[in-house]
């Protein structure tokens, strides 16, 4: 597989420094009064326009050592909030300009503190870690998944090696890891191709289950078994590392396939209120 470093970052196969928390998450403590709130209200004037029941509440962030132009935003509004659960954006200015760090709906944000000369990292709803990467911030799957984060590195046999080929492609050689996800579904085979420039987002990467394709996607390689609350009829859920983020997938019964159900970032399933 030819995968960008970016990818890899991405999906958490490759760590930046200081991962591991140094100190305890400082809590993000958002207000609707103050200099940050003014400012987020001037940013967002067009959505406090159209929804006129709406609030903003915001905070200033210091997340490099003095650097405090982070500008944390929390939409309060019927359309913008599942129960504490808010749209929550992160803003830097560059060259004058606010440019979008970080858009997620979270009941909670902290901010975890980082040795000198590097920048601070995330943590979401009090367990979520959201690394800096370069002008943004992407989520870290060990951090959403029960267990570690797994990848295909298992040669397929030439008697399976057909049947993937009729769904992967042009790819003679195949890597799978089979995973218990339960219920009756039993073992998955996870397979991605090797031996071909697969681009930026990754390598398709196929979930067979009972012999037969019940997930098809592009990753970087990485994946791990969703939180029980994603069991659906014994079967675990699925969270796969891909180039935007991370998707999560719960088996459906009728249907006889996972089916995605949220992503970390902007989708059709997730949104931008």
């Amino acid at each position: 597989m030819s995968i960008s470093i970016r990818a890899l970052l991405l999906s958490g196969a490759v760590a930046l420094p200081g991962l591991a928390l140094a100190a305890s998450p400082t809590p993000v403590q958002f207000s609707a009064k103050g200099a940050a709130a003014t400012q987020a209200d001037q940013v967002y004037a067009a959505f406090l326009r159209s929804h006129p029941k709406a609030r903003l509440e915001a905070a200033s962030l210091d997340l490099w050592h003095g650097h405090t132009s982070v500008l944390a935003v929390r939409f309060v509004d019927p359309s913008t909030c599942t129960g504490d659960e808010c749209h929550t954006v992160l803003l830097d200015q560059v060259a004058g300009r606010w440019h979008e760090m970080m858009a997620q709906r979270l009941s909670t944000l902290a901010v975890i503190p980082h040795p000198a000369a590097a920048p601070a990292n995330l943590m979401v709803d009090g367990r979520h870690v959201w690394q800096r990467l370069a002008d943004t911030f992407v989520p870290q799957i060990q951090s959403y998944i029960d267990g570690a984060p797994m990848v295909a590195s298992t040669p397929v046999d030439a008697s399976h090696a057909a049947v993937m080929a009729s769904y992967l492609g042009a790819a003679k050689a195949f890597v799978m890891q089979s995973v218990k996800v339960g219920g009756k579904l039993g073992t998955i085979d996870v397979v991605q191709p090797t031996g071909v420039n697969c681009g930026e987002a990754g390598c398709p990467m196929v979930v067979f289950g009972n012999q037969h394709p019940v997930l098809s996607t592009t990753s970087p390689g990485l994946f791990g078994l969703a939180p029980g609350a994603d069991t659906v009829d014994g079967v675990r859920g699925l969270v796969v590392a891909v180039v935007n983020g991370l998707d999560f997938y719960r088996w459906d019964t009728a249907a006889g396939k996972y089916e995605m159900t949220r992503t970390t970032y902007t989708s059709s399933v997730t949104p931008v209120p």
